[in-house]
């Protein structure tokens, strides 16, 4: 077995080798079909082949939640939730995206004035409801109760 990259290569070609794939490879930021058709991303992820790691995916996800977090702070009434129902508006942000989430109207508008029982009606009342099979009762009790789902 080999020890580390860095016994076989100095930091310095290492990023020669770096900038030689990037300019070879290119950098994408969203999932393209290679020559051949397959999904690929970053500089030539073969995403078929070899996927993400575990930590990769960890790392993507952080970012994810934070973006998620900024966007919903950016409601006046979302810092005053308690922090289940926080996790529950995040997660319909996250599911829904951004300009999803805004498209909820109705619940928007019961969550700023503290409407949770009627919020979580509209959420149960929804295309999404029936889309996310056990993802939306979870969050309506979540949105309803403050309480973690069983």
């Amino acid at each position: 077995m080999v020890g580390p990259s860095s016994d076989i290569m100095s930091t310095e070609d290492r990023e020669k080798l770096k900038l030689q794939l990037m300019r070879h490879e290119g950098i994408r930021l969203k999932v393209y079909a290679d020559t051949v058709g397959v999904p690929t991303i970053g500089c030539g992820r073969n995403l078929r082949a070899k996927g993400i790691s575990y930590d990769e995916a960890q790392f993507l996800l952080e970012n994810d939640l934070d973006d998620c977090i900024h966007d919903c702070i950016r409601f006046p009434w979302f810092i005053e939730l308690d922090a289940v129902r926080q996790r529950a508006v995040v997660d319909l942000r996250f599911n829904l995206g951004s300009k999803g989430l805004r498209t909820f109207k109705k619940f928007l508008a019961c969550m700023a004035i503290q409407a949770y029982a009627r919020a979580a009606r509209q959420l149960e009342q929804s295309k999404w409801f029936g889309q996310v099979k056990t993802r939306g009762p979870r969050i309506v009790q979540m949105i309803e109760f403050a309480k973690d789902p069983l």
